[in-house]
C-alpha cells in the first residue's frame, strides 16, 4: 500500500478486515500451488524411490566361520531365529549396528541395524 510506505501495487487486507474479494482470489491462488506441489512430490518421489529390498553384494560369505550364541528364541517352519552370532570371531547381537554393501556402485554403503537374525532351517543359510 502507497501510503505505508509501499510500491502500491499489492493488495494487502487489514488481519480484522478481509475484502471478500480478496479472499476468494487467494483461495484460487492456494488451489493451484497445492496441485503443483502435489505434483512436484509425486514426481520427486518417482525419481528418488528405491526399492526396500536392495540387492546385497555378499563378500566371502562362503568363508565366514559362523558360530550361533544361546537359545533360539523363536522357532517356526522354516527359520530359526537367534539373539547373538559370532562371525569370525567378531561377536553381533541384536540392535547392533552394520555397514552393508550394495552390488550397485551408485547406491553408497548403507548403515543398517540388526533387527532379525536367522539360521534357515532347510539349506543352513544364514540371514
Amino acid at each position: 500500500m502507497l501510503k505505508f510506505g509501499g510500491h502500491g501495487r499489492t493488495k494487502k487486507a487489514c488481519v480484522r478486515r478481509l475484502c471478500p474479494n480478496m479472499a476468494v482470489e487467494q483461495a484460487e491462488d492456494s488451489e493451484l500451488d497445492e496441485e503443483e506441489d502435489y505434483q512436484q512430490t509425486a514426481d520427486k518421489r518417482q525419481f528418488d524411490k528405491i526399492d526396500d529390498a536392495l540387492p546385497v553384494k555378499v563378500t566371502g560369505a562362503n568363508c565366514k566361520k559362523i558360530n550361533w550364541i544361546g537359545e533360539p528364541v523363536k522357532v517356526d517352519a522354516t527359520k530359526v531365529y537367534y539373539e547373538r552370532v559370532e562371525i569370525d570371531g567378531a561377536e553381533l547381537k541384536l540392535g547392533d549396528f552394520v555397514m552393508v554393501e550394495t552390488s550397485q556402485s551408485n547406491i553408497p554403503a548403507l548403515v543398517s541395524r540388526v533387527t532379525y537374525m536367522w539360521k534357515d532351517i532347510n539349506n543352513n543359510k544364514s540371514g
